[in-house]
C-alpha cells in the first residue's frame, strides 16, 4: 500500500480515456456507483473491477471514499461463456442437423437458426407451438413414442426415421433423437435433441429399389 501513496489515479486506469469518464460522471452526479473499470497492475497485467466513489465528511473535511472490488474472474468467465456461444451459434447455423429443446408438453422452447434452411420457417415462427405440428401424421406415434419413453425412463431411446413438413408444403425425411434433461432431484423437465436430413438417403434408396 505505501507504494500507492502519491500516485496519480491516471497511473492506474488500463485506459485514460476511462478515468476522464469516470471524472465526468463524479462532477455530474457527485458520486459514482458500481462502475466497471479496467485497472493495470504494476507488472502490466490487466484487471476489471467494480468501482465507488461515495463522499464522506470526516471532522468537518470533505473526502472521496473509494472502494474497489475485483470481478476479474467473472469477467474471464463471461468472456469464455461469450466466445463459447459464439461458436455454438456458427456450428448449429452451419450444420445439416435441426438441434430443438422441448418442455414436458413437447412445446418447442428452443430450434436453432438453422431451420431457416432446413425447413424454411423462421426460429421465432414456431417457439411456443408443439413439436407435433412440423411431423408427418403417419409418423407421429413413433415421434410420440420415442419422446414419452424418454422423459419417462429418463434415458436416451434409439433414434427414429420420421417426416417432416417444410414451409412449401413439401416433406422431408430425418433421422430424429432425443436427450432428457434432468434438474438436481433428477426428474425429467425437458427433451433436447437433433433431427438429422436424411431426404437424399432415403430417396436414393427408393431409386435403387424401383
Amino acid at each position: 500500500p505505501a507504494e500507492l501513496v502519491g500516485r496519480r489515479t491516471i497511473d492506474f486506469y488500463r485506459d485514460p480515456t476511462e478515468r476522464e469518464s469516470v471524472l465526468h460522471e463524479l462532477h455530474q452526479s457527485g458520486r459514482v456507483r458500481e462502475r466497471e473499470v479496467q485497472l493495470a497492475t504494476p507488472d502490466g497485467r490487466a484487471v476489471w473491477c467494480i468501482f465507488t466513489i461515495e463522499p464522506v465528511k470526516i471532522s468537518g473535511q470533505s473526502f472521496l471514499l473509494s472502494a474497489l472490488y475485483d470481478v476479474t474472474r467473472r469477467r474471464e468467465v463471461e468472456d469464455r461463456l461469450q466466445q463459447s456461444e459464439a461458436r455454438f451459434r456458427g456450428f448449429v447455423e452451419n450444420c445439416s442437423d435441426l438441434v430443438f429443446a422441448l418442455d414436458r408438453n413437447a412445446t418447442l422452447t428452443y430450434l436453432s437458426p438453422n431451420v431457416v434452411r432446413i425447413l424454411g420457417y423462421g426460429p421465432g415462427q414456431l417457439l411456443g407451438t408443439s413439436f407435433d405440428a412440423l411431423v408427418h401424421q403417419n409418423d407421429l406415434p413413433k415421434l410420440w413414442e420415442s419422446s414419452e419413453r424418454t422423459r419417462d425412463t429418463g434415458k436416451v431411446q434409439p433414434s427414429c426415421e420420421l417426416r417432416m413438413r417444410h414451409k412449401d408444403g413439401s416433406t422431408r425425411w430425418f433421422c430424429f433423437s432425443c436427450v432428457p434433461i434432468t434438474n438436481t432431484s433428477g426428474q425429467v423437465v425437458s427433451l433436447t435433441g437433433t433431427a438429422h436430413d436424411i431426404t437424399q438417403e432415403k430417396n436414393a434408396i427408393e431409386e435403387l429399389e424401383r
